[in-house]
């Protein structure tokens, strides 16, 4: 019921508008409903043809024009970390980019641990490559744009410190924008 108020809050606020059979976020950025499967295929190709660091650039660059149409049309100059962490979650969560839950959140050491589940490309990778999939550098490249952008830690370089694809039986993969040991066992 509250993913449904909020999604009708932001088509209301005209974050996502329709024109002539295409979605646009924020006026501008084209939103493409592409089947998870689909985009799993796809973005594993492009990782298989030229390579992992490739993949993550690709990510960063593409998250970094709409992390710049984020701050523009949302005006966040002044709100504080939390409530746009919290805001980017939950735009990430509509894109379909899963479910992400703060384990560690230390603003003053600039130390973060947070968990990922219900990402539906992340999940057809895991089925379809296992521990060949590639599928992760890309989302971690557009998530550390945002960082970088939104929360203004410069430079921010995500770095995956569980992955469901690597480990079998894991639930959730795990990010962190300042590597240190999984402190939530």
């Amino acid at each position: 019921m509250l993913f449904n108020k909020f999604i009708n809050q932001l088509i209301l606020n005209k974050v996502f508008t329709f024109d002539k059979s295409q979605i646009l976020m924020l006026d501008k950025v084209p939103f493409v409903m592409f089947p998870a499967r689909s985009m799993a295929k796809f973005i594993q190709k492009v990782g298989d043809e030229f390579g992992e660091e490739y993949l993550y650039q690709l990510g960063f660059d593409a998250g970094l024009i709409v992390a710049k149409e984020f701050t523009d049309s949302f005006g966040w100059v002044g709100t504080g970390l939390a409530k746009r962490l919290g805001m980017i979650f939950k735009m990430f969560e509509v894109m379909g980019f899963g479910k992400h839950t703060v384990k560690i959140w230390n603003i003053s050491g600039s130390r973060t641990l947070y968990q990922i589940t219900n990402h539906p490309v992340i999940e057809h990778s895991t089925r379809l490559f296992g521990k060949e999939e590639k599928i992760c550098s890309f989302y971690r490249g557009i998530e550390s744009a945002h960082w970088h952008n939104e929360l203004g830690i410069k430079n921010c370089h995500l770095i995956e410190t569980q992955c469901i694809s690597k480990k079998r039986g894991l639930k959730f993969c795990e990010w962190s924008n300042n590597y240190f040991k999984n402190q939530t066992n």
